[in-house]
């Protein structure tokens, strides 16, 4: 096949953990990353930091998972002490190469894995890694691959980014009305009512600024200017605390893929969650394990590990062909109209709290929740008119953002053909030079 070994074109940096006692939470140092758990879907997000580290890696640098669930990647977007858990690889002399360099990782990345030692913790080694493949093309060619597949990449970045800030603005509206009950307050202070003292703070800020909440008249006055006692605290007058069933229905229905196995799957996993919110277009055969269908209009919220909240919304095209892990529970709304609402709702900090109250089993991995459990789980219930409101509100923001994400996923899965083509040299770039001169 020919080719040269990877080392001869890339330094890898193994990493070393640093002594427990330069660890920190509170910011002094640099950021450590340990493995998998700080990975996002782009770049880290970092829980400790160090005063010595003892390895680093460098802006650009590819992060590598080579302990546990070995073969996850980041980009590196600032400096970081790596633990043991993680290996910085960087193109010895052409950093404009290291979308390329992670193309070959992910193109070695089977053969890799197979070789990885270790059952309940697989291992990659330095030397592993060393003596990957590493494709017989000029360098030319080389640039113009790198910039094709950091191209995609870009793209689908801005992608996730634009989806994020469009979700956040529906997340914020729904914080808001529905947990902070801003347009409450602002009633009760101008018809004089009284507050509940968790909400002076928020009293003070409007009285100051009453124009803040900038709410239309007509949507204001869709708000009560009272509160209630409740289970739960002080809530709006007039609405309700109930299950969540009342608006939602746990959805569980189990198919097994690889009883049809030439059927194209989108597939909605823990891992395609992790890995930007892109789930894969993958066939029966390859899916060994029993999974949830995904019913139209459905709101999948993870069971797995909670305080780490992953909550995803499918796509509704081509939805009679998605299923999802069993790591996911698919709730539909019973008003279909409300499925941005029980989104958000899952989104929230306070549905998060409650989830995690509700954990059975061990540390780590195997902690879950019991479906049945938060399908119980008592929650605040708006007046339907106000429900109506949000959903109509937040429908372009939401459909935005669903769209960006399948853009993204559709982008995903050009590149992941194109890779192996390009790297293997099945797919040449003809007259390479000269596609450089017309992208410059």
């Amino acid at each position: 096949m020919g080719g040269e070994a990877f080392h001869e074109n890339v330094d890898i940096v193994m990493g070393q953990s640093p002594a427990g006692s330069s660890c920190n939470t509170s910011g002094e140092g640099l950021p450590l990353l340990n493995g998998p758990t700080e990975f996002g879907p782009n770049h880290p997000r970092p829980v400790q930091f160090t005063t010595e580290a003892r390895k680093q890696a460098h802006i650009g640098d590819i992060l590598f998972c080579v302990r546990g669930s070995t073969g996850r990647m980041n980009w590196a977007d600032q400096e970081y002490a790596i633990g043991r858990g993680i290996a910085a690889i960087r193109h010895k002399s052409s950093p404009e190469l290291q979308p390329l360099v992670r193309a070959v990782i992910k193109y070695n990345l089977p053969d890799l894995l197979a070789q990885a030692t270790g059952s309940t913790f697989p291992n990659v080694s330095s030397s592993q890694l060393a003596q990957l493949w590493w494709p017989p093309l000029v360098f030319s060619e080389q640039r113009a691959i790198a910039h094709i597949l950091g191209t995609l990449d870009d793209k689908i970045e801005l992608n996730r980014q634009m989806a994020q800030t469009l979700e956040s603005i529906a997340r914020a509206i729904f914080k808001s009305w529905f947990v902070d009950f801003d347009p409450v307050v602002v009633n009760a202070l101008r018809a004089g009512n009284s507050i509940p003292d968790k909400f002076t703070k928020r009293a003070a800020r409007y009285r100051d600024n009453p124009d803040e909440l900038s709410l239309s008249e007509e949507i204001q006055c869709q708000f009560p200017d009272h509160f209630q006692d409740s289970e739960l605290g002080p809530i709006p007058e007039r609405w309700e605390i109930g299950p969540l069933k009342q608006i939602a229905s746990l959805s569980t229905k189990t198919i097994q893929p690889k009883n049809d196995p030439l059927k194209l799957w989108v597939h909605y996993s823990i891992p395609a969650y992790d890995d930007g919110k892109m789930p894969k277009t993958e066939q029966g055969q390859t899916i060994m394990s029993g999974k949830y269908l995904v019913p139209k209009h459905a709101v999948l919220a993870s069971k797995l590990n909670p305080q780490f909240p992953r909550v995803w919304l499918p796509m509704q095209d081509g939805i009679e062909d998605s299923i999802c892990s069993t790591e996911f529970m698919p709730f539909i709304p019973r008003d279909s109209d409300e499925r941005n609402l029980l989104y958000m709702f899952f989104l929230s900090d306070v549905a998060q709290r409650e989830i995690t109250n509700r954990v059975t089993g061990s540390t780590g991995s195997r902690q879950r929740v019991r479906p049945k459990d938060i399908e119980q789980m008592n929650i605040l219930i708006p007046e339907k008119r106000l429900r109506i409101i949000y959903s109509d509100l937040t429908n372009g923001l939401i459909g935005l953002s669903l769209e960006k994400q399948d853009e993204s996923a559709t982008l995903a899965n050009i590149r992941d053909t194109l890779l192996p083509k390009l790297i293997s040299g099945e797919l040449r770039i003809k007259d390479s030079e000269r596609f450089l001169g017309k992208v410059a």
